[in-house]
């Protein structure tokens, strides 16, 4: 198995950034996002680069006939930073899908937000559904989504915050965090 390399790029902005490999075996890859990348190709504009898009093309140069390709596990949002996974072959793909799909996964992000929570820990539950223009906003008629959160640090008017999504919608921690007053900062 030929390695993967980390990746150097320059964003939309001019940034430069690293998108670091923290893990690889035969089965799985694990990968540090840098915030303003993409996971998947943006449906608006295709040509906008995108981690899967990267790691596929840095793919075909170095793996054999023996690996099939890299598979999509999870997203996190674009401007977003963290750990992303990836499968290397069709099956640690589908048991890594069942187990993210039966909530047998913990994400834990952190998250700077404007203001300080009433609580300094609590759940938010509402459920979200994406707009026509593609606007993620709570609707009764939504999917159920769970966001638990838990203060760590308050700076002025600001907070640092634990959160930990029970379930997996689009934007997300986003729109619960400023549902309850504490709209993240970036």
């Amino acid at each position: 198995m030929v390695p993967f390399k980390d990746i150097h790029l320059r964003q939309e902005d001019g940034r430069k950034a690293t998108v670091k490999i923290v893990y690889q075996d035969e089965s799985l890859l694990v990968v540090w996002k840098p915030s303003g990348l993409r996971v998947i190709q943006d449906r608006w504009n295709p040509s906008l680069p995108n981690l899967h898009g990267l790691l596929s093309y840095q793919h075909s140069e170095v793996e054999s006939k023996e690996n099939t390709g890299i598979y999509i596990v999870h997203r996190i949002d674009a401007d977003t930073s963290g750990l992303v996974l990836f499968a290397r072959n069709g099956l640690v793909h589908r048991q890594l899908n069942k187990a993210f799909e039966e909530n047998r996964v913990n994400k834990t992000y952190l998250a700077i937000v404007n203001g300080r929570p009433e609580k300094p820990a609590g759940i938010v539950d509402f459920p979200l559904r994406t707009d026509r223009k593609g606007f993620v906003r709570i609707d009764v008629e939504g999917k159920p989504s769970i966001t638990e959160y838990k203060l760590i640090e308050t700076f002025r008017r600001f907070s640092l915050l634990e959160v930990f999504p029970r379930t997996g919608r689009t934007h997300q921690i986003r729109v619960h965090l400023q549902t309850i007053g504490c709209p993240l900062v970036v």
